[in-house]
């Protein structure tokens, strides 16, 4: 980084530190490689928002040349004013794009407040400023053949990384949730709006006779999916589950021949450990345990899909019948769900199930029995 950006970042500091929030321009400095997993690990220890951006303006002087432009472009969007503070040409220029500004604004007409995309303001010194409004909402319809699938959100989170904010991530994990826990059946004819911040997501296939909504949760803040109709009833609930998120434009694969052992996800962490955020590590070792708790003839034909903040990886094996994905809940919690069957684990846990509800009826005989000798004598 030249030394002029570097003393305009010092000079600013306060300024960047005060009205930045990290994980709103994470993304940005993630994909253009930026920051690695151990800067994303020692910004987010810091406890509050105005440390962490301390933290990250520490790091930056020593990422390269690029930096500092990378920096100032993930501003742009959500933080104009200090993207505009921090043009390469410094305070001169910016007077003069506040001049000019000004000369402009009082050129025009008395016009409605919606036509005109700029106001001008005395700060406390009588400088004119000029403040941006923020950018226009934006909606996208994605049909999804033959039924919605977690794939079909992944592959939209890729798509619009650069443009959704923190918390329409978080709403789209959600979503993602919210699929992989319905059937095929009610996903072969569905519709899903997530509706965040700026942007309107829909996923729509077949006959939409399946309507759900993800929306945030205004007196929590936390993301809910509500059933919005089911056929012709109209109910409504609310879920209370996570997702996952990555950055990878594509997913790795791992063939974990003749089949999947704990050893096949210890190799992978080990391969990438300097690059693994504490929070990926965490998931894939949730990924190993599960691995390690199962049969080996579920392994042989077994597709393990783990969903981290920056990792997207598969490992599988045979014929993958038995489909489990370990994702992030709510909480930032590791967890896992099982996606898809094979005949062999569904004849399994059935019996598992038919065990367990043979188990509590037989607790319950045997205290109804010992009750009724007791109240005999």
């Amino acid at each position: 980084m030249e030394q002029r950006h570097r003393n305009l970042l010092e000079v600013k500091r306060l300024e960047i530190s005060s009205d930045l929030r990290f994980r709103d321009i994470r993304r940005h400095l993630l994909d253009n490689r930026i920051l690695n997993g151990t800067d994303l690990d020692d910004i987010e220890n810091e406890e509050t928002r105005g440390d962490q951006v301390k933290v990250l303006l520490d790091i930056l002087p020593n990422r390269g040349p690029n930096a500092f432009a990378v920096f100032r472009d993930a501003l742009k969007h959500r933080y104009p004013h200090l993207a505009r503070i921090l043009n390469d040409d410094g305070q001169e220029e910016e007077a003069k794009q506040n001049e000019q500004a000004v000369k402009e604004f009082q050129s025009l007409s008395i016009a409605p407040e919606s036509s005109v995309s700029t106001a001008i303001f005395l700060d406390a010194s009588g400088a004119n400023t000029e403040q941006v409004r923020p950018p226009s909402p934006w909606k996208e319809e994605a049909h999804c053949d033959p039924r919605i699938g977690h794939e079909d959100i992944a592959a939209f989170l890729r798509n619009q990384r650069g443009r959704i904010t923190d918390t329409d991530r978080r709403l789209l994990q959600q979503a993602m949730t919210l699929v992989i826990e319905k059937s095929n059946w009610v996903r072969e004819h569905a519709q899903i709006t997530v509706y965040g911040e700026l942007m309107t997501a829909v996923f729509c296939s077949g006959k939409k006779t399946n309507k759900y909504v993800v929306r945030l949760d205004s007196s929590q803040g936390i993301p809910i999916a509500e059933v919005a109709k089911r056929g012709s009833t109209v109910t409504s609930r609310i879920t209370a589950q996570g997702g996952f998120d990555w950055c990878q434009d594509s997913e790795r694969t791992v063939n974990c021949y003749p089949y999947m052992q704990h050893r096949d996800i210890s190799n992978f962490i080990y391969e990438y450990q300097d690059s693994l955020p504490n929070i990926d590590r965490r998931l894939l070792q949730e990924a190993r345990s599960l691995v390690i708790n199962e049969s080996q003839w579920v392994r042989e034909d077994m597709q393990l899909t783990v969903y981290g903040t920056l990792v997207h990886v598969v490992f599988y094996s045979g014929d993958r019948r038995n489909k489990f994905v370990v994702h992030l809940n709510k909480e930032d919690r590791p967890t896992y769900v099982v996606e898809e069957r094979g005949w062999r684990l569904k004849l399994r846990d059935g019996f598992k199930t038919c065990w367990g509800w043979v188990k509590d009826a037989a607790c319950k005989a045997a205290g109804g029995l010992a009750r009724f000798a007791i109240g005999w004598l």
